[in-house]
């Protein structure tokens, strides 16, 4: 386990992959900035938690995507569901050139391609947008996570074509 003083060595030698992963999730310059320095309050207070078992690096991402999806969760009060490159939200403030019906084309647009995917692909990218868990999937369909991420994978590259069409 480390000690405080190994903690803030990794995190001073952490501090341009905070920077950059923080922009990358915020794009923005002052979130960025106050995610990073959260993350890395964070990370001080709960050192306890790090165990030598694996990558610092890998750990500290993990405190600072779960700082950032929570936050995000705390700020909206709308549902959002983004596959590959196409965020679908049901909150219309977001899309003020879009009317009720023309949200539900776009929901509906959204489904009928999830349909016309492999049936295996349509079920593992219907339980991801419900909120499952890979582990949680790949154990109710009796298969692997590998393939749970690997069909998710190829299904988003499929939707992505399908709904460019």
């Amino acid at each position: 386990m480390h000690d405080k003083f190994d903690i803030e060595k990794e995190i001073i030698n952490s501090i341009d992959f905070f920077s950059n992963y923080a922009t990358f999730l915020t794009k923005a310059q002052d979130s960025s900035n106050e995610l990073k320095q959260e993350t890395m309050l964070r990370i001080l207070t709960n050192s306890d938690k790090y165990k030598d078992q694996g990558c610092f690096k890998a750990w500290a991402k993990s405190v600072m995507k779960n700082i950032f999806l929570n936050e995000a969760a705390r700020h909206t009060s709308h549902r959002q569901t983004f596959v590959e490159g196409i965020n679908y939200t049901d909150d219309e403030s977001l899309h003020p050139m879009a009317t009720e019906s023309e949200s539900q084309y776009i929901k509906q647009d959204i489904y009928s391609a999830i349909d016309k995917l492999q049936r295996t692909q349509a079920q593992i990218i219907k339980m991801r947008l419900q909120g499952y868990k890979y582990e949680e999937i790949a154990k109710a369909m009796n298969i692997s996570v590998g393939y749970v991420k690997s069909a998710l994978f190829e299904a988003r590259i499929k939707l992505k074509e399908i709904l460019e069409d």
